[in-house]
This record gives structure tokens, C-alpha cells and sequence, in this order.
């Protein structure tokens, strides 16, 4: 199982506190009250006799239980797999960029940073009129820009990505094609396309689970490699070289059998540059252009299932139980109590 918002996961995490708060509320109660009595726990239920602790404690737990399935259901788990036909139309192109400190790396001048940004728009620039968006990641990624056919934008958001972008250092590839594969799923009605600009370097080690996912929802992707096999030392912002925790200065080297690989599994190409020349993309743009003349055609894709469904219905069934509940036990009038009404 799969979800396609599991950043939303987290969230179940909050609910911890949120139970230690509401277990405190309920023990300052019980401390206020027992004020009033000299033994909280045998004149409880005379000072307070009609009000069912175990219920309020069901209740609780039902309310906990609801709240953390919604949690569940609004990651959108995807589960089994199903195939759809699909009425493309022109192309859909998704640029994850690579924004990394590794691309600060200068064999390519001035970086591979700034290089990877032109080369970018030579190719967005060739497919006015499709629909395109925008991918940075690092250690994690998000998507910047949705697909859209307002290049203006598209360009801004390009021009405005570097290494500050994402928080999580590190190179994960794998969540750039699982960013890729949720926009593609939100609405894609071209023939979708991810364009992958790296060095390469994956830390993350499931790419290849992604693009195989990938190339099971049809989604082409076609990787621009950038850098040298060589190595070369990353330039931080400030001048300095990036260096390790011993003190040594840190090569960053191309990836280029990564890339090939992920190209070649999901039907698309890769694009290495040698180190010694500018990385030529004409190869690229004429290879999507095919796709888009292929106006109006029908494909079979494979789509995995949502099932958010199923937690939503059953937290809405705790939900409706918890207000069943009643917090009140039945009240029982002693012979006693009642010879007392008589008399007054």
C-alpha cells in the first residue's frame, strides 16, 4: 500500500500530545473536585452520581480512533490496481530539477546548477501551449508549479529555485518521480512526460521502485545527466569548499548508470553529458515532439485504486457511535432518598 499525500502521515504523531492534553484536563478536574471531599475515590459518586467515567473513556478512545483513520483517509491510500483508458491530448511535461548543494559543483561552468536551468528553458521554450509545471527537490521534493500552460510562470518559478529551496539536504530521486506521479494522477491529459536534470547522486535508494511505478502508470521519463564522471568540489554560495566531517573536501561525481537505468525502465532515454561539452538537449525536444502530434489518442493506463474511502466511512461510523454514548449511568432512587422527598 501506497498513499499519495503520506506527508499527511505525520500528523498522527499530533494526536499523542493531543490525548496527553486532554488525560491532563481530565486529572485537573478530578484534582479540583477532590477538594471537596475527603476521599476522592469513595465519595466520588456521591458528590457526582449520575456521570459514567467508562463511558467518557469509550467515548474517548472512539473520538482518538476517528480522528487518527481521517488522518489516514485524507493521505489517500492507494492499493490494487486497475486499467483505465485514457483520450490523450498533446503532451503533459514535468521538469524536476535537481537543487541539491552537489550542484554547486563547478565542472560545468559556471555550475551545474545555473547550466541545468538553461538547458531547461531551451527545452520548455520548444512546446508552447502544453502543459507544464515544476519539480525542486534535494533530500525531499514538492511540486512548485502544477501543470499549466502559462509559460510565464513556469519560467518565474525556474528562475527562482536554488539550493535554499528544500530544507532536507541529500539527493532523493525517488521522491521526485513519487511527486511526479501524484501530479500526473491529479490530472494529466497529455501524454505525460518527467523530465529528470541531476548529477545523478541518489541517497534514497528505492528510485527504482518509483520508476517502476512509474512505467506502470505510463508515465515516460527521460533524465538529463549533468557533471562529470571525474568529480568535482562543490563551490558553496559564500566561496568555500564544501567539506566533510573530517575536514576533507567533498567530489561530487556523475551518476550517469542511475539515470540510464531509470530512463530505460520506464521506455524513456537518457541524456549524459561527457564533462567536456555542454549537454546537448535538441535530442531531447525532438524526441517529445513526436508525442506532441499524437493528438487525441487513446491509451491504456494503469492507475492504482484510492481507498480512501474505507477509513473516511469508518471514522464516520466511531464518530456516530461516540454520540450514541451516553456519559450518564441510569439513575437508581434508594428507598431511602425517597422517604426523604416524603418528608420534605
Amino acid at each position: 500500500m501506497t498513499y499519495q499525500h503520506p506527508q499527511l502521515l505525520w500528523l498522527l504523531v499530533a494526536l499523542v500530545p493531543l490525548a496527553i492534553v486532554w488525560r491532563w484536563v481530565r486529572a485537573m478536574r478530578q484534582q479540583k473536585l477532590s477538594r471537596f471531599v475527603d476521599n476522592q475515590n469513595s465519595n466520588w459518586s456521591v458528590l457526582n452520581p449520575f456521570v459514567s467515567t467508562t463511558a467518557r473513556r469509550w467515548q474517548a478512545l472512539l473520538l482518538f480512533t476517528a480522528l487518527a483513520l481521517s488522518v489516514f483517509a485524507a493521505a489517500r491510500p492507494l492499493f490494487g490496481t486497475r486499467e483505465r483508458m485514457i483520450r490523450q491530448s498533446g503532451i503533459d511535461i514535468l521538469v524536476a530539477l535537481d537543487v541539491s548543494e552537489s550542484m554547486l559543483a563547478t565542472d560545468v561552468k559556471p555550475n551545474r546548477l545555473t547550466e541545468a536551468k538553461t538547458k531547461l528553458r531551451q527545452v520548455l521554450s520548444s512546446f508552447p501551449g502544453q502543459r507544464l509545471g515544476v519539480i525542486p527537490f534535494a533530500g525531499d521534493a514538492f511540486l512548485q508549479c502544477p501543470l499549466t500552460t502559462d509559460y510565464g510562470i513556469v519560467l518565474d518559478v525556474l528562475q527562482n529555485v536554488d539550493t535554499r529551496t528544500i530544507g532536507t539536504p541529500g539527493t532523493n530521486l525517488g521522491r521526485a518521480i513519487e511527486v511526479a506521479r501524484n501530479a500526473f494522477r491529479e490530472g494529466s491529459v497529455g501524454t505525460p512526460v518527467l523530465v529528470l536534470i541531476t548529477d545523478g547522486e541518489d541517497h534514497s535508494g528505492h528510485v527504482e521502485e518509483q520508476a517502476k511505478l512509474a512505467a506502470e502508470e505510463g508515465i515516460l521519463i527521460y533524465t538529463l545527466g549533468i557533471g562529470s564522471t571525474e568529480g568535482s568540489p562543490i563551490v558553496m554560495p559564500d566561496g568555500t569548499l564544501k567539506e566533510d566531517a573530517d575536514g576533507s573536501k567533498i567530489l561530487s561525481k556523475l551518476d550517469a548508470e542511475t539515470l540510464v537505468k531509470v530512463a530505460e525502465m520506464t521506455g524513456g532515454k537518457a541524456y549524459i553529458a561527457d564533462g567536456s561539452t555542454s549537454l546537448d538537449v535538441k535530442p531531447l525536444i525532438s524526441e517529445l515532439r513526436t508525442f506532441q502530434q499524437t493528438d487525441f489518442a487513446e491509451n491504456r493506463r494503469v492507475v492504482r485504486e484510492e481507498r480512501f474511502q474505507y477509513p473516511l466511512a469508518l471514522a464516520l461510523i466511531l464518530l456516530f457511535l461516540e454520540g450514541l454514548i451516553g456519559d450518564r449511568r441510569e439513575r437508581k432512587i434508594s428507598r431511602g432518598m425517597l422517604r426523604r422527598k416524603e418528608a420534605a
